[in-house]
């Protein structure tokens, strides 16, 4: 009876013990069981990047050692879901390693913010969910600037322009500075121009500084910077050889007389002093590098196959770039700016280089000046603003009390002198509070620039009428009214602009027509030989004549940019053969 109640102990605690292991590998499984998702690195572009690129390739890897799954991976760009590129790893070329995925997308994306999510699970249905952002900032790109870079321009008001191009612009981000301050621009939306057009000339030969910025709406931006010169006037030319280096340089004088001066003194093998010259063509009789200069330096003991260079080209050594030692020859634009005036008061008619202005001008004999119409003048004012380098105007010119101007004479008498001027450069009811420009400018009157051009300062020559009164302008000195005739005040030309007789030249601003009464008894032959001698002995020249019977003439002189015309005739009109009433002149000038 024991051994039967010995044996139903130990059977009991047999299933008691079997019971608990299995308890205990129940419990430990569950415990020891994989539950977490694979692991996200190398995530392109990262949480909260800016890139400034719109061409991309999102990327990341997921990891895990229960395997990954690649066709459980699900993408989503912007909410929208999109299908990825996925690769294993590898172990070897033959073996995929199973617990590294890759996954890609290439993608093109706007400018602004981006939301990425990507789901991938392992072997054994843990899942990993990564969620992000980024932002896409591509910067706006300015092209097309103008006045190109570095460029000279002749108008005065030149339109300043650029493109802005890419993404979303920030309209309120434009600023355009030329030489600091700010311009106002105007913006086209459609080709992307931003413009600037000056509302009043530019100053002659003033370079300017143009700098324009721009961002976008996601804050990113760009900058644009550019030079411009404007200048109307022309450059005096020259020619670059000998002759004309040496009207002014000389060669005994010249201060390059050793080889140091060119060359250098390269006397240390390990950091020789580099020639300025071409040292292999003389020192090695050729022209390539050989390896032997880079490590033992030039051969200084070597004679050069040249004598002292006293009388050698000019542009031999001035026509290279070699270095502040020895200077390029002068160019036309640095020759301008050698030349700049230390005169003040004088810019604002004439150029600020002195070879600028005097290329505007001519000699007393109608010849173009050269740079040589100072450099080689026996003056002794000359020589020594050259030798001195005095660049004023008044080194050369006597400017005396009306800066060197023609006294602009206004013509007027005493009485009209209470209020006004004899002179218009004085003149204090318009003339001078209002400057020399308000006449000498390319938006003056007609009639103005022809009373510039003619060199008539009488205030009649512009002005006709004024406190009520109409004012009547005096014949020229220089134009011949044949004694005994009674003459008209002078009168516009223009006014018989069109009729048979009328030569169109007289039709421009400023021409003047004076005319006879009639005679009964006059010798046309007399009167023509008169005027022929009188307008001579003014200076003028005569340039034709056209003589239709005895009492009948025209001809026509030319004094400098002046021209007038006489004409004689007794009929009713013009043509000869029209019924005899009386001898008539009529001297047409301007």
């Amino acid at each position: 009876m024991e051994n039967l109640k010995l044996c139903f102990r130990r059977r009991l605690l047999f299933l008691v013990t079997l019971v608990s292991l299995t308890m205990i590998l129940i419990v430990s499984s569950s415990v020891l069981a994989d539950t977490v998702g694979p692991s996200i690195t190398g995530v392109y572009p990262a949480k909260d990047a800016v890139i400034s690129v719109s061409k991309i390739t999102v990327s990341l890897t997921a990891k895990d050692q229960d395997n990954l799954v690649a066709s459980s991976v699900v993408m989503k760009l912007d909410n929208i879901g999109v299908q990825p590129i996925t690769e294993y790893g590898w172990i070897d070329e033959w073996t995929d390693d199973y617990t590294t995925l890759s996954i890609y997308y290439p993608a093109t994306l706007s400018n602004g913010v981006h939301n990425m999510e990507v789901s991938v699970a392992d072997g054994v249905g843990n899942k990993t969910t990564y969620i992000w952002s980024f932002v896409v900032g591509q910067p706006p790109k300015i092209t097309s600037v103008s006045p190109v870079d570095g460029t000279v321009v002749t108008d005065r008001r030149p339109i300043v322009s650029a493109v802005i191009s890419g993404g979303s612009l920030d309209l309120g981000s434009i600023t355009m500075n030329i030489d600091g301050s700010q311009v106002p621009t105007s913006f086209d939306a459609i080709t992307g121009q931003v413009t600037y057009i000056p509302t009043s000339d530019m100053s002659n030969e003033s370079s300017h500084i143009v700098s324009l910025a721009a961002r976008d709406t996601s804050g990113n931006s760009a900058q644009a910077q550019w030079k411009f010169t404007v200048n109307t006037y022309t450059d005096m030319t020259f020619s670059v050889d000998d002759n004309t280096c040496q009207k002014c340089h000389q060669r005994t004088s010249h201060p390059m007389n050793n080889c140091g001066k060119c060359h250098g003194l390269n006397l240390d093998p390990v950091q020789p002093v580099y020639p300025l010259d071409n040292c292999y063509r003389c020192h090695y009789n050729s022209n390539t590098f050989p390896a032997a200069y880079h490590t033992g330096g030039l051969p200084v003991s070597m004679q050069p196959d040249h004598p002292v260079r006293t009388t050698d080209s000019c542009v031999e050594c001035h026509t290279k770039n070699w270095g502040p030692s020895i200077p390029a020859y002068h160019n036309v634009t640095n020759t301008a700016n050698r030349h700049i005036t230390s005169s003040t008061g004088c810019t604002t008619c004439h150029a600020t280089s002195l070879t600028r202005e005097h290329q505007r001008r001519t000699d007393s004999s109608g010849s173009a000046l050269t740079c040589f119409t100072c450099h080689g003048n026996p003056d002794v004012r000359v020589q020594t603003a050259i030798s001195t380098k005095n660049t004023a105007c008044s080194a050369c010119h006597s400017l005396g009390t009306t800066g060197g101007h023609p006294a602009h004479s206004s013509g007027l008498d005493s009485n009209c002198q209470t209020c006004h001027s004899d002179s218009i450069l004085t003149e204090p009811q318009f003339h001078r509070q209002n400057g020399c420009q308000i006449c000498h400018s390319a938006g003056a009157g007609d009639i103005v620039k022809y009373s510039i051009s003619t060199k008539n300062t009488n205030c009649f020559s512009c002005h006709s009428e004024g406190h009520n009164v109409n004012f009547v302008q005096k014949v020229p000195a220089d134009i011949s009214q044949y004694p005994g005739f009674a003459w008209s005040v002078p009168l516009n030309a223009a006014i018989w602009a069109g009729e048979p007789w009328f030569t169109a030249d007289y039709a421009s601003a400023g021409a003047k027509i004076i005319i006879s009464n009639r005679l009964q008894s006059v010798s046309g032959t007399e009167v023509n030989t008169w005027y022929d001698q009188n307008m001579a002995d003014n200076g003028w020249a005569k340039t034709s004549g056209s003589v239709q019977g005895a009492d009948n003439f025209t001809a026509t002189y030319s004094k400098g940019n002046r021209m007038a015309t006489v004409n004689f005739y007794g009929g009713e009109n013009h043509d000869p053969s029209s019924r005899f009433i009386g001898y008539r002149l009529e001297v047409l000038y301007k």
